[in-house]
């Protein structure tokens, strides 16, 4: 599957579910913070292991920038731990790859990337996939 990503996009699931999707521009996308703060208050059995917050990043970039470090750590201040912060970028190739980030004090940390040992995340992979290169790709350059 090849893709060029012409504006970011952004996905939270809880588990299998999608709670949020945006459309950004080529260089930045918000969450849907009020969306997500209400579904944790009303969640009386919240897993903070099940929630992921997923975007995607223009051609060339396959790490987190500074905006993404100061996005961490705000959703971490704010929702008091540590969140799954995933990024997902395309190789030279243009095939999708995901890339899974915490802060861990105060410090980011890229976790173990196999998703296939998330089993909050593993029934959804390619469902997500889909998705964000639908949201981030012009439509005519998307390639099954």
């Amino acid at each position: 599957m090849n893709a060029v990503f012409k504006r970011e996009s952004a996905l939270v699931l809880y588990g299998n579910s999608l709670l949020s999707a945006s459309i950004g521009t080529y260089g930045s996308v918000d969450f849907d913070f009020e969306s997500i703060w209400e579904f944790i208050k009303e969640t009386s059995d919240f897993d903070k292991e099940k929630l992921h917050f997923i975007h995607s990043h223009p051609p060339g970039v396959d790490t987190y920038s500074s905006l993404d470090i100061q996005c961490m750590k705000a959703l971490n201040m704010a929702f008091g731990f540590a969140i799954n912060f995933w990024i997902m970028y395309c190789d030279i190739e243009g095939n999708p790859n995901l890339k899974r980030y915490k802060i861990k004090d105060g410090t980011v940390i890229e976790e173990d990337t196999v998703i296939g040992e998330d089993e909050t995340i593993i029934g959804a992979l390619e469902p997500i996939r889909k998705l964000l290169i639908l949201l981030s790709c012009a439509y005519d350059s998307y390639i099954s």
